[in-house]
């Protein structure tokens, strides 16, 4: 069953989705427009052994869901502002170890990305670039029922890069993303930094 703060989440994403795209109207449609994106995330964390507070555990990449939506605004002929809300999970898995099947954060993403796009009315190639901040929905092992809340901030300062190819009406995307800073609430001296690969498809509106 997803929990309340996953349900209260997503119907965020989707409100607010909404409401950007609602904004998106003919008149402007030269200059801006919206649309909604998922995909897959494939992540890890450095030094996971601060987050279980135990010897250093062998861990490998974790796969989850990623979506949400974007709206773009046209700054230049081949540039504009393109801020996100994407509900993303980051995490680690432990396939040999009593702690459960993975770390997983889930995070409310909000990407603040310039692109580069030179064919933006055509089938063409393009770039995306900036900052993103996550704010953490949960932590926890999964598949136990133990939380992680106390040992991860409640934030994750990122940098995105990523590339693409759309149409007017669709996009595909690979992007990548690195954590900036620690996330973990531990005083050790390692840093524990989230690196996430998302493979995205979407619609434009």
């Amino acid at each position: 069953m997803p929990s309340l703060r996953g349900v209260a989440s997503t119907g965020f994403v989707l409100t607010v989705t909404a409401a950007l795209l609602h904004t998106t109207t003919p008149c402007s449609a030269q200059t801006l427009r919206g649309g909604i994106k998922a995909g897959a995330a494939f992540t890890s964390l450095s030094n996971i052994f601060v987050v279980t507070e135990g010897d250093e555990e062998e861990s490998s990449v974790h796969t989850s869901a990623v979506y949400g939506g974007f709206v773009e605004w046209t700054l230049a002929p081949l540039w504009s502002f393109q801020p996100e809300v994407l509900i993303t999970s980051v995490g680690a898995d432990l396939p040999d170890t009593s702690l459960g099947d993975a770390i997983l954060i889930r995070y409310l993403e909000f990407p603040v990305l310039i692109k580069l796009a030179p064919a933006a009315n055509r089938t063409g190639l393009y770039l995306v670039a900036g900052p993103s901040v996550g704010v953490r929905l949960d932590a926890s092992f999964q598949g136990t029922d133990e939380d992680l809340d106390d040992r991860v901030k409640r934030t994750n300062w990122a940098v995105t890069v990523g590339v693409g190819m759309q149409s007017r009406l669709w996009l595909v995307e690979g992007r990548f993303t690195q954590g900036l800073r620690s996330i973990g609430t531990n005083s050790l001296d390692q840093d524990v930094k989230t690196k996430s690969v998302l493979l995205l498809a979407g619609f434009r509106f």
